[in-house]
């Protein structure tokens, strides 16, 4: 089989795997019009979640975030996060999702130090996955203007997850 992957073949992936598609966005011209926000969506996941949650972090500084994450740890929901550990991205939440490991048994904190972390991923319960360029910052969730897909499809989710968990094998 080749391994280049053409057209074709990712779009009949999609027809055939995907059972819903939403466009996201941030920014004041973007939202609205049937178009949802990150941030609401971003809190529908994380608030919502039964059973696990998989994150990836470039930069975090929306406590807001850290909180709801907390709340689904709270539930009995299970966790992996997996957080950009770059000398310049560090911030104030970053040490504080870091402890959330150290406080649930059902976390799993996986920091990058090689190369860069840049994907911005939610998946919910290996059956919903948040993609696009928002991070969990205010500006991020909020003012700028990103862009991005909620997609319902439990066969995408865990092929995010798979490349996910690549990250955390030894």
């Amino acid at each position: 089989m080749n391994t280049e992957i053409s057209g074709l073949t990712v779009i009949s992936f999609l027809v055939t795997s995907v059972e819903r598609i939403q466009l996201v966005a941030t920014g004041h011209k973007w939202i609205g019009y049937g178009v949802g926000s990150f941030f609401s969506v971003t809190q529908n996941l994380l608030d919502s979640a039964v059973n696990e949650l998989a994150l990836t972090v470039y930069i975090i500084t929306d406590e807001e975030i850290v909180e709801s994450v907390r709340n689904a740890l709270d539930r009995g929901v299970s966790a992996h996060i997996f957080i950009n550990d770059r000398p310049g991205q560090k911030t104030k939440e970053t040490p504080k999702v870091i402890s959330l490991g150290e406080e649930y048994s059902q976390l799993r904190i996986h920091l990058i130090k090689e190369n860069v972390l840049h994907a911005k991923v939610l998946v919910a319960d290996a059956q919903k996955v948040l993609l696009g360029s928002a991070n969990p910052t205010f500006q991020g969730m909020v003012t700028n203007y990103e862009m991005g897909v909620l997609i319902e499809s439990g066969k995408i989710a865990q092929k995010v997850l798979s490349l996910l968990h690549k990250l955390s094998a030894g």
